[in-house]
Order: structure tokens, then sequence, then C-alpha cells
């Protein structure tokens, strides 16, 4: 994969930090003020993708298409973990199935790196 296209790519995860962003002030003002860590730090995730996007553009390196999009895949799993968790948070309640989440985000980054190309 290109800089060029790991360039276009970083474009997707600002909008996706801002509309997670976004989305949890929104939840959060509405929740009668119960707040949850989850909800409010959940727009780190691709924020952080983003830092990493950063750091393969500073040091060139280029990685396969198949990893990249693996890659891209556990940052959405895990930003949809912390969104669920912080409304099931905000509502007052649990549920295992929040731990699939988690499981699949690792499975995908594992992946990702398996997949790694020069």
């Amino acid at each position: 994969m290109s800089i060029l296209d790991i360039k276009k790519e970083n474009i997707v995860l600002i909008l996706m930090t801002i509309i997670t962003l976004i989305f949890s002030i929104i939840y959060e003002l509405f929740s009668f003020g119960v707040y949850s860590f989850y909800m409010i730090f959940a727009f780190m995730i691709p924020l952080i993708s983003i830092g990493i996007n950063l750091l393969l553009i500073k040091y060139n390196i280029s990685i396969g298409k198949v990893s990249y999009n693996l890659f891209l895949a556990s940052c959405l799993t895990f930003t949809t973990m912390f969104l669920i968790k912080g409304i099931l948070d905000i509502y007052g309640t649990s549920n295992i199935l929040v731990l699939v989440y988690l499981i699949i985000g690792i499975i995908l980054s594992s992946l990702s790196v398996l997949f790694y190309k020069k």
C-alpha cells in the first residue's frame, strides 16, 4: 500500500473520529448526568489509529492492502465496542456479548500483523 493511500485513509479516520466524538457528546447530553468513560474516550481509538498511520508515513513503511484493511476493521470493531459498552454503562446494565467485540478486535489486529508484508 502506498503512502498516498494511507494519507487518503487518514481522512476517513479523521471523519470517524469526529463522528464518534459528536455522537458521544450528544448521547451524554441526554444521559441525565450519567457518564461512562467508555463513551467519553471512544473517539481515542480512531485518533490513535491516525497516529499509527502518521508513524507509517514518517518512517516510509509500506504495508499490504489486506493488512491495512484488517487494521481499519479492528479500529472500527474497538470503537464500536467502546460505544456499546458506554451505552450499556449509561443505561445501568452490562452484557457479556461486549466481550465478543473485544475478541474479534484482537483477532483482526493479530491478522493485520500476520498479513504484514514489506
